[in-house]
């Protein structure tokens, strides 16, 4: 089955998402029949930790502050620390 690809007029009036869609679906398109496929590298900056305590204190304070902050817990009924510690704090001084 062969699609027709819009015209730029064509596209340009079509709904946002579907101009997504079509967007996504010519860059799939191309990019399986680009010769060759160009990989770039990627650096991520690894810190070296001078020793056990150092790397668990890190690991602690993003594990605390931050993750469990925004991820939702089933025992808080779904919602993050956060929430459930502004809900609590609220309540109390509407009390």
């Amino acid at each position: 089955m062969t699609k027709v690809v819009p015209t730029k007029e064509k596209l340009a009036s079509l709904p946002k998402l579907q101009q997504q869609v079509y967007d996504l679906v010519l860059r799939t398109t191309l990019a399986m029949f680009a010769d060759p496929y160009e990989y770039k590298e990627c650096v991520y900056p690894v810190p070296v930790f001078e020793d056990y305590e150092a790397a668990a204190a890190v690991l602690f304070e993003y594990v605390h502050a931050f993750y469990n902050r925004k991820r939702i817990h089933s025992s808080l009924g779904y919602q993050t620390p956060l929430q459930v510690e502004i809900a609590t704090l609220t309540s109390q001084m509407a009390a």
